[in-house]
């Protein structure tokens, strides 16, 4: 089995797709979250063929977001986010659904935004611990790189401007076989130098991607 009957426990959810956009970004806009746990290619991206699939289920016309992922002895059900916009009743039920699934009481949330965590902290039986802090830059902030403050962004923006060879462009679908090559030597060069991928398996999912979305 690649992927997990929809029955049971798992039953009114299905994998999220492409499809889902429209819904999801309505969801993100009304709870104001940031974080780059709720960047939609992002979560596309989390599924792994045979080993994890995203799934989405509506309750109370709030998102919930899982991840089913295949272990060695059992496979596993876990939110990625709070359910969007957060909602305590909500989150309880997602809980409950999750820790049905596994079978114990464990259940976790993998992802909260910053806005979120202490209100999440709240929530009867959890417990939020920082692993480590991330940030989606917002374009608008970068429009305009006159000040002090963007500086050092306005020289790396001109020294690559003044390279030779150099164009810019919206990347497509056919760029996908020479997108991996780069990430591959990228991938060789970052584990010589730090010994760890350095995120390249979730870059190369985004980079399958490439022409299965739509503009906005």
């Amino acid at each position: 089995m690649n992927e997990p009957e929809l029955t049971g426990a798992l039953q009114g959810l299905e994998p999220l797709t492409a499809s889902h956009l429209t819904r999801y970004k309505s969801a993100v806009s009304e709870s104001g979250a940031l974080g780059w746990g709720y960047y939609f290619p992002y979560l596309l991206a989390r599924g792994k063929a045979g080993r994890s699939v995203v799934l989405v289920g509506e309750d109370s016309d709030t998102l919930c977001l899982y991840q089913w992922e295949r272990g060695e002895t059992s496979d596993k059900l876990e939110l990625i986010v709070p359910p969007i916009p957060f909602d305590h009743d909500v989150l309880k039920r997602c809980l409950e659904r999750a820790n049905e699934f596994n079978g114990d009481r464990k259940a976790r949330i993998l992802r909260v935004d910053e806005q979120d965590a202490d209100t999440v902290a709240d929530h009867p039986g959890l417990k939020v611990r920082q692993r480590r802090a991330q940030y989606l830059f917002a374009p608008a902030n970068y429009e305009d790189l006159s000040g002090r403050r963007l500086r050092t962004v306005r020289r790396q923006v001109a020294a690559f401007e003044e390279l030779e060879g150099i164009a810019i462009r919206p990347m497509e679908a056919s760029d996908r076989d020479a997108c991996h090559a780069l990430l591959r030597e990228w991938k060789r060069t970052h584990r010589d130098a730090h010994g760890t991928a350095g995120g390249a398996g979730t870059t190369g999912r985004g980079i399958d991607l490439l022409g299965t979305l739509p503009d906005r």
